[in-house]
């Protein structure tokens, strides 16, 4: 008997523990989130990678942030987001190549050479200024139809947020009821 109120101890430090990596979790994801989404309010343009053709720099699934430049580019070397020439209705995250008369050449990290089509400085819609690693994978998968992953997300993050909401509660409980909860557990 003198061991219950030791247990009861531990498995309130448990709660709380449990309870501190969910809410760690869920603000971490939510403050990516609003760094992903609030850029929009001033213009700056994110767009989620969905492919490898920046990597080791960008990878598939990081949301980059693009500032628009109304001055124009600076040259060489800068990330830029343009309206890809070659696929209508697309935007293409790669970096300048070369710059002249107007036009850009362009080129991605993992590539071997440079694009083939040329991009008018028209096109550009912004430089990247901030990568935000990982939090795009949900849209990459949802716009491939990888649902088993974006279900696993999905019920993960409820998972995560029950049980921060129960790990409140579990340094509440009652003696008698938490006494009642040990032995049922125990049995």
């Amino acid at each position: 008997m003198a061991n219950r109120p030791s247990a009861l101890r531990h498995a309130q430090w448990i709660g709380m523990l449990v309870g501190g990596i969910c809410w760690l979790a869920l603000g971490t994801l939510g403050g990516l989130l609003i760094t992903a989404t609030v850029p929009r309010l001033v213009g700056w343009q994110p767009t989620v990678v969905h492919g490898d053709s920046m990597s080791p720099t960008i990878h598939r699934g990081d949301v980059v942030i693009a500032k628009p430049e109304p001055g124009g580019l600076e040259g060489v070397g800068q990330i830029v987001l343009f309206r890809s020439p070659d696929r209508p209705g697309r935007t293409t995250l790669h970096r300048v190549y070369g710059n002249s008369n107007g036009w850009i050449v362009t080129k991605g990290d993992h590539n071997r050479d440079p694009d083939s089509a040329k991009v008018p400085m028209s096109a550009v819609e912004g430089r990247a200024v901030l990568r935000i690693p990982v939090i795009g994978w949900p849209m990459v998968w949802l716009s491939n139809g990888e649902w088993l992953p974006l279900a696993l997300t999905a019920l993960g993050l409820f998972l995560a947020a029950r049980l921060a909401a129960r790990a409140a509660d579990w340094g509440t409980i009652p003696y008698e009821e938490a006494v009642l909860l040990l032995d049922s557990a125990a049995a």
